[in-house]
């Protein structure tokens, strides 16, 4: 028997001895590993209300294989019934304010050219890593090369905050007396190796959720 996309017989139903609405719901389940780890225990709990909200009427009724884009994880029926159609929009708002990494409450964020909901913790590490990549390349590049000195604005500011206080030079306007921190070239090519490294502990984390953790002043303070 077909199992997606079209209504199925009373004879195929019978012949089976499981209804349409009971194998495509099983099948749906089993899908749990490809769940974002933040909304598999929404997902669950979605199982758990869908075989409890089971009706007679419901058989001829299945589960379409859910698709996760761009933020949104959409799980349909071949066909509308009001009951389970509630059930699926409650689902549906629930994660889009649950954060998709870790399960805490996330808002929606955008990360690269999608939008997707994030806790600070978890957005701040994106924004980290995008940082990091950014200043890695630029160090490795000829764009750095061409002076020896860099202020604070030409170090993107996630990434800047990963750059210990002992490789800044901190210079002060005599006139003004206003201040302003410096860093060379060669104290950039000497954090390169950890700051690459910490980059590769955040392209590993963010491939799926871990304990991976930050200090609030660097996941909070620049939001």
């Amino acid at each position: 028997m077909t199992l997606f996309n079209r209504k199925c017989t009373v004879d195929e139903i019978e012949n089976d001895g499981d209804s349409f609405y009971g194998t495509t719901l099983d099948t749906l389940s089993e899908m749990a590993d490809l769940v974002p780890y933040g909304w598999r225990e929404l997902f669950a709990d979605l199982i758990k209300q869908l075989r409890a909200s089971d009706q007679p009427h419901f058989a001829h009724i299945g589960f379409i294989p859910f698709t996760v884009k761009e933020g949104y994880m959409v799980v349909k029926t071949t066909e509308y019934q009001p009951v389970l159609f509630g059930i699926l929009r409650k689902f549906r708002k629930r994660i889009g304010h649950t954060c998709r990494e870790c399960g805490l409450p996330g808002t929606q964020r955008v990360v690269g050219l999608n939008e997707m909901p994030l806790c600070p913790g978890c957005y701040g590490k994106r924004r980290l890593r995008t940082d990091l990549k950014k200043l890695l390349l630029d160090i490795e590049s000829a764009v750095f090369k061409k002076k020896g000195v860099y202020v604070e604005t030409d170090i993107p500011a996630r990434a800047m905050l990963t750059i210990p206080d002992i490789a800044w030079t901190t210079l002060i306007d005599p006139g003004s007396k206003s201040s302003l921190r410096c860093i060379t070239l060669e104290s950039l090519h000497h954090e390169f190796p950890r700051l690459k490294s910490l980059k590769e502990m955040l392209d590993k984390d963010l491939c799926g959720y871990s304990s991976l953790d930050f200090s609030s002043s660097l996941v909070e303070e620049h939001e």
